[in-house]
């Protein structure tokens, strides 16, 4: 017989079917991606927009914003009255989260994401409140939080503030201990050991390459001296005896010929021609030449020239007149 009241009855989980997970999976990540493009038109449109998100109902007015009144009024919203830049986490958060429902993850990830996620908006936000006080990157929360934080530990409270509470993030969330810092370190290090390496080897190669040359230099010139000094040697062993000249090798006389050029066979047979006939003359084939007579030229009179320029005359006479 089974026990009517009993404390040990656990209660059985209800889990989401797999239509219910693809809608609610799906229309996150739709909101996701429209808080996104809305937040980052806002940073080149938000002070363009800022005077119309009164007249939301009002048609004739449009806004600027690539996702129109209702993305210029969300963004708004978020980062200019919120938490400024550090608000387009919450995009990632809902986008995130739509994963993890669509792929049936545990609830306990997503609660913990959403929990490290506003961690990390104060974070940021009181970060440029910091950094860049009065401006949308803070927004009017992280405006007002520095603020305060300013008057009870000043500016230099609250740098240390943000050194504590991004510690925290990363023990806690990252899991970052000191053995990760010893590993970045040595990281660093062996960075630059092979830097300076490089460098050493580089400068022990030049400096070897640099004597060699200089000893290379040395050698050629003691060969070339020594192989000079034989070449001297040998021309002095091999230069020959100076020959006295005689008195009477200049006195020789000496005849020069006279050159006789010789003709060819067509020079002789053109002189041969010449003592025959005579020389050419060209006047012969034009001994029956006339010139013409003066009658065959055309004449010109000089009457017709002055009947044209009477013409012209009268012509220019009536169109004066006209």
């Amino acid at each position: 017989m089974k026990h009517i009241f009993s404390f040990s009855k656990t209660k059985e989980k209800k889990e989401l079917s797999s239509a219910k997970r693809l809608f609610i999976g799906s229309s996150l990540i739709i909101l996701s991606l429209f808080l996104f493009i809305s937040f980052v038109s806002y940073f080149f449109t938000g002070e363009i927009d800022q005077s119309n998100l009164a007249d939301f109902t009002d048609i004739s007015i449009s806004n600027s914003n690539s996702l129109g009144k209702i993305g210029a009024i969300i963004s708004d919203f978020f980062i200019y009255r919120g938490f400024g830049v550090s608000s387009i986490i919450f995009s990632f958060l809902i986008f995130i989260s739509a994963l993890k429902i669509l792929l049936n993850l545990k609830k306990r990830n997503i609660t913990k994401n959403w929990l490290w996620g506003f961690y990390l908006i104060f974070l940021f936000s009181i970060f440029f409140g910091v950094v860049d006080n009065g401006n949308i990157y803070s927004g009017i929360i992280g405006y007002e939080i520095v603020n305060f934080l300013d008057i009870y530990i000043s500016y230099l409270g609250i740098s240390f503030l943000l050194i504590f509470m991004s510690l925290v993030y990363l023990t806690f969330r990252l899991k970052f201990g000191v053995n990760d810092v010893l590993k970045i370190l040595k990281y660093f290090q062996n960075i630059n050991f092979k830097t300076s390496k490089n460098t050493e080897v580089t400068n022990e190669f030049s400096e070897k390459n640099f004597t060699e040359e200089i000893v290379d230099e040395i050698d050629e010139v003691e060969i070339n001296q020594e192989i000079e000094e034989e070449l001297s040697e040998e021309e002095t062993a091999k230069e020959p005896p100076a020959v006295k000249e005689d008195d009477a090798t200049d006195k020789v006389g000496i005849e020069v010929e006279e050159i006789f050029e010789e003709k060819s066979e067509i020079d002789n047979l053109s002189d041969k021609l010449v003592d025959d006939f005579g020389q050419f003359d060209p006047k012969l084939e034009l001994s029956k030449f006339q010139f013409p007579k003066l009658s065959l030229l055309k004449q010109y009179d000089s009457e017709k020239l002055l009947l044209i320029k009477t013409n012209l005359k009268k012509i220019k006479i009536g169109l004066l007149k006209h």
